[in-house]
């Protein structure tokens, strides 16, 4: 099991946080006017200069089109950038249709660098050789300075293409080239402007969301040289660490600490949130597979055998009394699923329970750890991972109809459902616990571990730790 940070005993984690509240500069407001498609000329923004080259993005989104189309053939389970339909649509079909052959000859060959998808280690494949291409997540995040800057609104002619499935007002997704979390999916920007690295599957237009109906559409990208070249400053896109203000968030996705044993192995959790002392983990890992109830019918998080077996056989079995010590008597509220009204059942005390759905959304979805790894001990103990090793794992909350259960699928994809009764899926156990108390026999010793500046995708609006951990010694 990969681990961030190797450590013999149980950890506190406390860290302070850099944020970055801009990493790139402005998009260059100025625009030029080259080329055509559909009836429209094209606006581009200009994002950098180099030797005389400008790099220019679309303004608007120019199109709707699936990253990858696989016709009759069964879609790949890696797809890359090198493979992709729309990078072939994109140096065939739009090279042809928007540009003339004096536009062609000014459009550069590009050295298009593929990197992995550093949050999830999804394969980037080769670098390519292309004329268009897609931005990347780093280039998505470096060229613009906000998320405001990223948002995109369809041209025209797409909008009019598109009225009929969504609300003309609202602003459009955009395709990245980069993988998403696994390799089906593609990384996204989102109506919002954010960078989201988790993705969306590479075959969608529309998708339903919280937010209603969404289009994913398509902004080329390419370095051409203008007539007259817009004069910048130029920017050389990597992984460089950038420093910004100190802020304390609520919740962080590269805290871990260690707190108990289960499985044949110590317990990795994440943190949370923390209130009045006391810190929130949830499992890093799918821990068990269980049913979510051994009775067929209805059933609330109250009256279920998850519920029991979590504070009476997980309880005992993972932690020792000291720990059992610290673990808090939780009061929780379950609410009713709005959608199919049934009820969240009555109000329950517990010291090892499940997410709700409210709260997983109040805590983002978990980040990067919407989806979670299967431990070896799990996987005995019956669950079902896909290839990338991530399996679906239950909440507390009601489902749509009768003995359903809320759940988080094995692509990380929520609200939705399965009967409680008859699937045994992943438990990823939450406690709030009093991690920063001393306790008889045991010493706190603080060291300051700087060295450990988490390397994740620089984004603009992303947070990167530095890690002070407090190791509790057995005395």
């Amino acid at each position: 099991m990969k681990r961030g940070l190797a450590l013999v005993c149980s950890v506190v984690l406390v860290l302070s946080a850099v944020v970055f509240t801009g990493c790139g500069p402005k998009v260059n407001k100025k625009t030029v006017k080259f080329g055509s498609y559909k009836n429209e000329e094209i606006e581009w923004y200009v994002l950098d200069y180099k030797d005389g080259k400008n790099l220019l993005i679309s303004k608007y989104i120019l199109d709707t089109q699936k990253i990858y189309d696989p016709g009759e053939d069964e879609y790949p389970n890696i797809m890359t950038w090198e493979e992709t339909t729309i990078r072939t649509w994109l140096n065939e079909d739009f090279m042809n249709s928007a540009f003339s052959n004096e536009e062609k000859a000014k459009i550069e060959t590009t050295q298009v660098k593929n990197h992995e998808n550093d949050w999830y280690g999804t394969p980037g494949g080769n670098d390519t050789e292309d004329k268009i291409f897609l931005l990347s997540i780093d280039e998505a995040s470096q060229y613009f300075s906000s998320d405001n800057d990223r948002v995109a609104k369809p041209t025209k002619s797409i909008k009019e293409e598109c009225d009929s499935w969504i609300d003309g007002s609202k602003n459009y997704c955009w395709y990245l080239r980069s993988p998403g979390i696994f390799g089906k999916k593609n990384a996204t920007v989102s109506q919002s402007g954010r960078v989201d690295e988790v993705g969306e599957w590479g075959d969608t237009i529309f998708a339903l969301s919280d937010n209603g109906m969404e289009v994913y559409g398509i902004r080329p990208a390419m370095w051409v040289r203008l007539d007259k070249p817009v004069e910048m400053d130029h920017i050389d896109i990597s992984h460089s660490d950038y420093t910004g203000e100190w802020s304390d968030p609520l919740y962080d996705p590269t805290e871990y600490v260690e707190f108990g044993y289960y499985g044949g192995e110590e317990i990795e959790w994440i943190v949370v949130d923390r209130k009045d002392g006391k810190t929130l983990l949830v499992s890093r890992y799918v821990l068990d597979a269980q049913l979510f109830n051994d009775k067929d019918g209805e059933v609330t998080w109250e009256t279920c055998s998850l519920r029991t077996w979590l504070n009476t056989d997980f309880y005992n079995k993972a932690f020792n009394s000291a720990e059992q010590e610290r673990i808090q008597l939780t009061k929780l509220t379950t609410t009713g699923n709005p959608e199919s009204g049934l009820p969240g059942g009555n109000d329950t005390e517990d010291k090892v329970f499940l997410l709700s759905y409210d709260e997983l959304v109040q805590y983002d979805y978990l980040g990067e750890h919407q989806v979670a790894f299967v431990t070896n001990y799990a996987y005995k103990q019956g669950a079902e991972p896909n290839g990338y090793n991530y399996c679906s794992w239950w909440l507390r909350s009601p489902g749509d109809s009768v003995g359903e259960v809320a759940c988080v699928t094995l692509y990380g994809e929520q609200r939705e459902a399965a009967s409680g009764y008859l699937n045994k899926y992943g438990v990823r156990p939450a406690i709030w616990v009093d991690l920063d108390s001393p306790s008889e026999g045991n010493t706190a010793v603080e060291f300051d571990t700087s060295k450990y500046l988490m390397d994740y995708p620089v984004e603009c609006s992303m947070t990167v730790y530095v890690k002070k951990i407090i190791r509790w010694n057995a005395a």
